[in-house]
């Protein structure tokens, strides 16, 4: 484990999940293929994203052939002062963001199936890591998400917020 997962406060332990890896088929693999082979051309080729993004896929444990194991990003992410964790799905935002505050990126390791290729409203291993971790290697960027997330979680808990995290996550 990372140092940041390894500092993690207890509380946040009961969001950590596993990564059953064994448990995706070929056609998640495919899917995993499809959509980082896209997004690789929209965003890195043609200057959607910022510089680092295609760079960053490679450092932090990614690669457009396979589904990341979650493990060897943690590792990767390691040299950056970050981790991290697989979860299962949503989790609250206020933990999504607390994992963050300690430098620890929580990815969902279920995968979108392919009726929903283009987008699912569900967290995925696709956007989770693909989307957040190639970034956090930008030293600038990734401490400002610890901080934002610091911030950010008081801002946003309440009950109403509870609520509606509990709505959207049965709609999901």
């Amino acid at each position: 484990m990372s140092k940041a997962v390894d500092s993690l406060p207890f509380h946040l332990h009961q969001f950590i999940d596993q990564q059953n890896y064994a448990k995706y088929t070929p056609r998640d693999q495919a899917v995993w293929r499809y959509i980082l082979k896209q997004n690789k051309d929209y965003f890195a080729n043609k200057g959607f994203a910022v510089s680092e993004y295609a760079n960053g896929l490679k450092l932090s444990g990614i690669s457009l052939d396979a589904i990341p194991k979650i493990d060897k990003i943690d590792k990767a992410l390691d040299t950056f002062g970050w981790g991290a964790v697989p979860v299962c799905g949503f989790i609250p935002p206020v933990a999504f963001l607390e994992f963050q505050s300690y430098g620890v990126l929580p990815i969902a390791h279920n995968i979108r199936s392919l009726e929903h290729i283009g987008y699912t409203p569900a967290p995925d291993i696709i956007h989770e890591s693909a989307g957040h971790a190639p970034i956090l290697v930008n030293d600038i960027y990734a401490e400002y998400l610890k901080k934002y997330a610091r911030i950010a979680g008081k801002a946003i808990s309440s009950k109403n917020f509870v609520r509606q995290y509990e709505a959207i996550r049965k709609l999901s």
